[in-house]
């Protein structure tokens, strides 16, 4: 199944990389240009932006990161790949790093790897992204202004926000904490913090 999810995250990234390399470089206005090639030059310089956004979204900025490759194979296979690729609105992912997914309960790893399961895996990984963009100072900030700081995920789960030995912790519903490692990873829709556990898991 891992190598399953690495295929198709190799593959995902492969064609994001070849669309950019396709983008058409010179869209400057040439005198010998008809009104159909200058509105074609305009949509093509439109579409070399949208791909730039996309080679440097936050998405792209987890396919890059190898530790991440379990995280980014399962949001792959949801679905959510374009929400993080294509969008507008700027997003916060807390995405949880290979180990941590080795550390799940063998039973449980394996529901995940399960179809039949596809409803609970989507809720678990949108229970790491939030609608909002959060930096780690902006964290650090609010749990010093009010000892802790309460978020909300996309999947509609509550996370607790504190320090701990100098180290911001999320703490779900269940007590189990996660502490962010490395942090604001700048992609040109959101920002990426990594996690070394996997929170809101269904037992």
């Amino acid at each position: 199944m891992k190598l399953f999810h690495i295929i198709i995250s190799s593959l995902f990234f492969s064609i994001l990389l070849l669309s950019c390399k396709n983008d058409p470089k010179n869209s400057d206005f040439s005198p010998g240009s008809t009104t159909s090639d200058i509105s074609e030059e305009k949509d093509n310089t439109e579409l070399t932006k949208t791909r730039k956004k996309q080679i440097n979204s936050v998405m792209a900025k987890m396919m890059a990161t190898p530790e991440l490759s379990e995280f980014t194979s399962m949001i792959v296979s949801v679905q959510l790949a374009d929400l993080l690729l294509n969008g507008e609105g700027l997003l916060t992912v807390f995405a949880p790093t290979n180990d941590a997914f080795e550390n799940i309960p063998q039973g449980i790893k394996q529901n995940l790897s399960n179809p039949d399961y596809i409803e609970v895996l989507t809720t678990l990984l949108k229970n790491h992204i939030v609608e909002e963009d959060l930096t780690s100072s902006e964290l650090l900030q609010y749990i010093q202004k009010n000892g802790e700081h309460s978020i909300k995920t996309m999947g509609g789960a509550s996370l607790k926000a504190y320090l701990d030995d100098g180290y911001i912790i999320l703490k779900d519903s269940n007590g189990v904490i996660a502490k962010i490692g490395k942090s604001d990873i700048l992609g040109t829709n959101g920002k990426l913090h990594i996690l070394d556990a996997v929170l809101t898991i269904t037992k």
